[in-house]
């Protein structure tokens, strides 16, 4: 791998010494429907980004929506080198 640097090198290109995390690139998820009839659906959602847990909920009674998620973020080059666990939380009204 080489990155683009004009400034360090006469052709603008450095060898780059990265290593390659799986981890880092693994994503996978699933979810668990729970009820669903006319009235109340719920579901469960959990899986893996980069690296760490994702987890969150869908749930629906007649017409209001509620879900909840949360994931981590990885903002350093590695896994573990600088994390941002985040949270979403979604309100709506559907028909």
């Amino acid at each position: 791998m080489r990155n683009y640097n004009p400034y360090r090198s006469q052709d603008q290109y450095d060898n780059a010494n990265i290593e390659y995390e799986l981890l880092q690139h693994l994503r996978i998820g699933a979810s668990l429907g729970l009820v669903d009839n006319s009235w109340f659906m719920m579901t469960l959602n959990g899986g893996l980004y980069k690296g760490s847990y994702t987890a969150g909920f869908d749930m629906q009674l007649a017409i209001f929506k509620l879900q909840a998620a949360t994931y981590q973020e990885q903002l350093g080059s590695t896994i573990g080198q600088i994390e941002d666990r985040r949270y979403m939380l979604v309100v709506g009204i559907g028909w």
